[in-house]
């Protein structure tokens, strides 16, 4: 699964559970080949796609390592991969990062999760461009894209459910908590983002 230039993105993105590693004989073919070793690691459930990278780049140097000592040894024994159960998944482009208010809670906070660092998740405030970086999801309900709550905290309804937003970029700004964002840059209840 996740064949393609992009594989944590886009598993984070999709709301999986967990993603790994695999090391694979080169085949003709976009990720293809048998494959040699694998593991399987959870995806934590804030866990963005920076954060899944690193933690897999350090996997994936231990599955090399060990891959290279078991075919030394010749206790490896290549397996086909079955390739009805194959995706493949595009790189990303700037635009994957655009968030769709009419999704669930949870397919917002993934899509913000699996774009961190890059292309990095957008929404439109009164035509202003807003990076949003963290989030976590709530239990409040509003029309898509309604701002429930603007003065502490920042909370947008989804299709199902609502986002509460922790961090967050305005244009010509660095990125910051969403409550000293909102000390300087108002947002008004029941606006809409879109």
């Amino acid at each position: 699964k996740y064949r393609g230039a992009a594989p944590i993105q886009w598993a984070i993105v999709n709301g999986e559970k967990q993603t790994g590693i695999t090391t694979m004989l080169t085949a003709l073919g976009v990720d293809c080949g048998d494959m040699l070793l694998k593991e399987i690691v959870d995806i934590k459930e804030n866990e963005t796609a920076g954060q899944l990278f690193d933690r897999l780049a350090q996997l994936g140097g231990k599955v090399l390592v060990k891959t290279l000592h078991g075919l030394l040894e010749g206790n490896i024994t290549p397996v086909e991969q079955n390739e009805d159960e194959a995706t493949h998944f595009p790189m990303l482009e700037k635009k994957d990062g655009q968030i769709f208010w009419d999704k669930t809670a949870q397919q917002v906070h993934d899509l913000i999760r699996g774009v961190n660092p890059w292309p990095s998740a957008y929404t439109t405030y009164k035509d202003t461009t807003i990076k949003i970086w963290a989030s976590e999801v709530v239990n409040q309900n509003g029309q898509c894209g309604e701002v429930l709550s603007s003065k502490e905290e920042l909370i947008i309804a989804c299709k199902e459910g609502a986002i509460k937003v922790l961090e967050m970029q305005i244009p010509g700004k660095k990125r910051m908590p969403a409550d000293v964002v909102l000390r300087g840059f108002h947002i008004n209840v029941k606006d809409t983002f879109i």
